[in-house]
């Protein structure tokens, strides 16, 4: 039974990890994608 609260606290841990680095994903696309249209405007 002690182990059981350690593994899923990791579990969280892995999961918030996972969801900044798509939020980072994201935002890298977010941001290229703005730059790509303002040089093809330029």
């Amino acid at each position: 039974m002690g182990p059981d609260p350690v593994r899923s606290v990791n579990r969280q841990q892995t999961q918030i990890k996972g969801d900044s680095m798509k939020q980072q994903v994201v935002t890298f696309i977010a941001a290229a994608s703005l730059s790509l249209s303002a040089l093809t405007q330029a």
